[in-house]
């Protein structure tokens, strides 16, 4: 019978796997193409998946909550609407996805690995340990570091093999082949593997690479019947991971200055009525801010970089991220590409279309992606500044604070000013305190001396 495979799909350049949440059909059900089927996580956003064919599900093998490569099959589909076959039994690892069928057309899997000089790490005897998302500058995927724990192979093991994936992660085909050849190499070539980065502070409890450890009610003295336990969503698992990963990748320091936003208020106050009219949507305090902060990333560009071992990667682009509340207590930080050309009017559209697109879940991965620095505004919750934290594998992140009017000292009187916080969080490996200081201070610069051209708004068009 012809049988059509529905596979994880590639949902954006950056994009590996995927995780599926829920099946929205059963084994049996007859579907129609480009009916919805199930929903799926990546470690972007959440997206909905259509049926490639109609006709009848004759397999789903990927259950809720595991995790496959892009390009693996997930369900098949019979277009003849032939009987279908009973469910496959789960996988051991929760990650591992089942080997495709030879009858059916499946997508063309990635070429495994040849061979290599791969060094292998002897056995001390101990466990080897959970697998890290993230180990210096290694990065793990979940169904990379299920298959490696279902084999036993420690983390000093993944460190050496070659990977052959996207930046040289290590992928599947990669961990597949070094498995399949490790019990025929001799120990005789054992060789050390780089050293691991120092391990940062517990910060409560040791790193294991999941979100934090996990502990009974009872282990925490609580009382079962007295609290309530539930699962957090996909978008709070991923928010909670990259945070986790983040603290225990950057050393972080903070800074905090006070910036005049006297005059950038009275330059918004004197247009905005003019602009809502011409555009639809308003002028906010975030497009300055985040006009300022390409200035100062230019005059900074180690703040606008990232690590790679003992490599410094500088930028000469500005992908500015900007951090958005989604309705469900999640958080999203979409990107502004090549922000530094864009006059604040532009910033300005950017922002409405992103955000608002986030909110409604309407993002392309691709428009979460490659981030080179990030503003988290808390200013519109309220809160005078915060201490963020740095989204990786950035070096950097801007928080600011409310805008309001305090009495001052200026020009050696007492005056209400428009005051506001500014505070950065950086990474101490490559970002210093007068480096911090040097970049704040550039920020409140150009706010504080801001000109009407800056904004790109010709009245006269309105």
């Amino acid at each position: 019978m012809p049988v059509v495979d529905m596979v994880m799909p590639k949902m954006g350049e950056s994009v590996q796997e995927g995780t599926v949440i829920a099946w929205k059909v059963k084994i049996g059900d007859k579907v129609e193409k480009d009916q919805i089927l199930l929903d799926i996580a990546t470690d972007k956003v959440d997206t909905e998946v259509p049926a490639p064919a109609s006709g009848t599900v004759v397999e789903i093998l990927v259950n809720a909550d595991q995790t496959v490569e892009v390009g693996t099959p997930i369900a098949r589909i019979d277009t003849d609407g032939g009987a279908p076959k009973a469910p496959a039994a789960a996988p051991a690892a929760k990650a591992a996805a089942p080997a495709p069928k030879a009858t059916a057309t499946v997508a063309k899997a990635a070429p495994v690995a040849a061979p290599v000089a791969v060094a292998t790490i002897p056995s001390n005897g101990e466990p080897a340990g959970p697998i890290p998302r993230r180990d210096g500058d290694h990065f793990f995927s979940p169904l990379v570091r299920a298959i490696a724990e279902e084999h036993g192979l420690a983390l000093a093991e993944l460190r050496v093999i070659n990977g052959t994936g996207k930046g040289g992660r290590v992928t599947k085909n990669d961990l597949l082949n070094y498995i399949s050849t490790r019990g025929a190499r001799p120990a005789a070539i054992t060789a050390a593997p780089a050293a691991p980065a120092p391990s940062a502070p517990s910060h409560g409890g040791a790193h294991t690479g999941a979100i934090g450890p996990k502990k009974t009610l009872q282990e925490m003295g609580l009382d079962p019947a007295r609290v309530k336990t539930e699962k957090m969503n996909n978008v709070r698992k991923r928010v909670a991971q990259h945070m986790w990963d983040s603290v225990h990748t950057s050393p972080h320091v903070f800074s905090v200055h006070e910036v005049d936003m006297t005059r950038v208020a009275e330059l918004r106050d004197s247009i905005k009525d003019e602009f809502k009219k011409e555009y639809g949507f308003g002028l906010t305090f975030t497009s300055f801010i985040i006009w300022a902060a390409c200035r100062a990333l230019r005059q900074h560009p180690w703040v606008n970089a990232r690590i790679n071992g003992d490599e410094i990667i500088t930028h000469d682009y500005v992908n500015f991220g900007m951090a958005v509340a989604l309705p469900d207590n999640g958080l999203i930080v979409p990107v502004i590409r090549d922000c530094e050309n864009l006059t604040i009017v532009g910033i300005q559209r950017k922002i409405q279309d992103l955000a608002t697109r986030a909110r409604a879940g309407n993002l392309n991965p691709d428009e979460i992606a490659g981030g080179t620095f990030t503003l988290t505004n808390m200013g519109g919750f309220g809160t005078m500044f915060g201490l963020p934290i740095i989204s990786q594998p950035q070096v950097a992140i801007l928080g600011v604070g409310t805008v309001t009017q305090r009495p001052v000292i200026h020009k050696g009187g007492i005056a209400v000013r428009w005051v506001m916080y500014s505070s950065l969080a950086y990474d101490h490996r490559l970002v210093d305190g007068a480096m911090a200081a040097n970049f704040l201070n550039a920020v409140t610069d150009a706010l504080e001396g801001i000109d009407p051209p800056a904004i790109g708004f010709d009245r006269r068009k309105t």
